[in-house]
């Protein structure tokens, strides 16, 4: 569709593929005369004029330099933009299979900008002149304005909204931790704990619960939503009513998804001993540990389980001693 993603293929040969949503918008740039070529390769900006306002794609860039014996192929990583002006990298991230959006940064900075595509095109959109993580989580400067038409674009075609701001995580994510293995080496394996449970995943809860904390991390709300009302036969605006309540984390442009569900009190989830298999609002902390195994940390009030691979989520579970299993929630493991 746009002339600059036939020359990053071309380049690339064996490269990621394009993402649609990427390949649109640079088609509307270029459509919109905000295209400069020189020598075969291609620069691209969501405003006009020469002056630099924001992100610039770029068809020649390259990471070379940031690795040195295991640089990853095209298939991995594909560098597709200029982040700010000192040199900084917007790349494409094969994540096991799922395109995400990182940074390389000049200073030796790296984190994940986005995890999808058209959460990508929403940061741009918000109007910041560069995507670091000094910008992040601040208001765009009155520049921002350069690229109202651009938003325009991007909320009318994928019916979504623009925040005010973007934002991304300060602390260690899954893509700057990958980089780190690839620039470090593996890390030496952790001992294999004797007792299951302290990295844990819905095989291991079972029951009613599992599919709704499945939902933790997700981004595409409108989705999730629709699986939560086939999961509980709940309309998701009543949820809270029936003892689970839904929230995000992360303001940026892709906030994900957390959840806590209650057993006790009113409102408490209509079917408490369903939804795990083997304890229950009755059960106390001692009685959890039995079933699932020592915690990462915890005490007769409250126990912290690991969840997934990448340990970038946490299960908090909340006990009233002598009383039982009052809640459980799942949210990123900084917040715990």
């Amino acid at each position: 569709m746009s002339h600059f993603a036939d020359l990053l293929r071309a380049s690339h040969l064996d490269g990621l593929p394009i993402p649609d949503e990427l390949d649109a918008a640079w088609a509307w740039m270029e459509d919109h005369g905000h295209a400069i070529e020189r020598d075969g390769r291609v620069s691209l900006t969501a405003y006009a004029g020469d002056r630099v306002l924001g992100i610039v794609f770029d068809t020649g860039l390259t990471i070379d330099g940031w690795f040195t014996d295991k640089t990853p192929d095209d298939k991995t990583l594909l560098p597709i933009a200029q982040a700010d002006g000192t040199g900084s990298l917007v790349v494409l991230w094969n994540d096991r299979g799922t395109i995400r959006v990182g940074v390389l940064g000049s200073e030796g900075e790296k984190f994940l900008l986005a995890k999808t595509p058209l959460d990508l095109l929403r940061a741009v959109a918000v109007g910041h002149q560069e995507l670091s993580m000094t910008t992040s989580g601040r208001p765009p400067l009155e520049t921002a304005s350069a690229v109202d038409d651009f938003r325009a674009w991007v909320q009318e075609t994928y019916d979504v909204k623009v925040p005010a701001s973007f934002t991304v995580r300060t602390r260690g994510d899954a893509f700057s931790r990958w980089v780190d293995r690839l620039i470090e080496g593996e890390p030496k394996p952790k001992p294999t704990h004797p007792v299951k449970g302290t990295q844990l995943s819905a095989a291991d809860l079972g029951g009613e619960g599992a599919p709704l904390l499945e939902l933790v991390g997700r981004t595409d709300a409108r989705e999730a939503a629709v699986e939560l009302l086939g999961v509980t036969g709940v309309d998701p605006n009543d949820l809270r009513d029936h003892g689970i309540q839904v929230f995000t984390f992360g303001d940026g442009p892709q906030p994900a998804l957390g959840v806590t569900i209650y057993l006790q009190g009113e409102g408490a989830y209509p079917r408490p001993d369903a939804l795990f298999e083997g304890f229950g609002p009755a059960s106390e902390a001692d009685d959890v540990r039995g079933v699932l195994g020592e915690p990462s940390s915890g005490d007769q009030h409250s126990l912290f389980y690991a969840w997934g691979t990448e340990d970038e989520y946490r299960i908090q579970m909340s006990f009233r001693p002598g009383k039982g299993l009052r809640s459980i929630g799942l949210n990123e493991s900084q917040f715990f």
